[in-house]
């Protein structure tokens, strides 16, 4: 059946729990913690295998016959016996019943497929949305704890202005105002990564601690291609 899949070009880590995932690692840990998923492949696998049950009651019929005769020749005094053999091979031209059988069950399969198909599509969406949403977290908290370290070397500035006698009072106010202020974000931006780890734990089913950052040659598209 045709799927959508998504190729990453990433090699796997040799120990995946210890080193940095990517995006592939996170992916392939969902499909594996995702019941719905194996479900819906269960039900797919279910009605391919019954397709081709029902297929095959429309193959060849065999029916077979095995005679015996003794000819006893009293002047000759001897005997002797023959035999024959007929294996007779047929194929129903058409059965409507069977072929009505045959197709609601590729209906079922069709259907089958399709779900399955969407419903990875939309696994695939899921992971990929929360992957990149740990990064943004990660990157916003990085600019959180930057822009923290800048307004205290203001605030550090503006007293230091002060006690020379070149600031005012109101330079360092408005420092430590701005000070506050992004102290209150470097709290939001810490609770939007633990946030975001938090979501994407649970598609994974284990911590996440590091995660690969892209590199610059990387490239990940969504294509098709076929699942047996």
């Amino acid at each position: 059946m045709r799927m959508i899949a998504i190729a990453l070009g990433l090699v796997l880590a040799g120990n995946a729990m210890a080193e940095s995932k990517g995006l592939s690692d996170i992916y392939n840990l969902a499909v594996a913690n995702d019941p719905a998923l194996r479900a819906q492949m269960a039900t797919r696998d279910a009605s391919q295998a019954l397709g081709e049950q029902v297929r095959g009651a429309r193959g060849l019929s065999a029916t077979g016959s095995l005679s015996a005769k003794e000819t006893q020749n009293f002047k000759a005094d001897d005997n002797y016996e023959t035999g024959t053999l007929s294996v007779t091979l047929s194929l129903p031209l058409y059965d409507r019943g069977l072929t009505a059988s045959i197709d609601s069950q590729d209906a079922a399969t069709r259907e089958a497929d399709a779900a399955l198909a969407a419903y990875r599509q939309t696994h695939i969406v899921s992971v990929t949305n929360a992957y990149f949403a740990v990064l943004s977290a990660d990157q916003d908290l990085l600019a959180a704890k930057a822009e923290v370290e800048a307004f205290e070397r203001q605030l550090e500035q503006a007293s230091e202005r002060l006690t020379v006698g070149i600031g005012t009072r109101v330079d360092v106010d408005q420092a430590r105002a701005r000070l506050d202020l992004s102290q209150v974000g470097l709290i939001s931006a810490e609770v939007a990564l633990e946030t975001a780890k938090s979501d994407l734990r649970q598609l994974v089913d284990v911590p996440v601690s590091d995660l690969a950052d892209l590199v610059e040659n990387f490239s990940a598209e969504v294509h098709r291609s076929l699942d047996g």
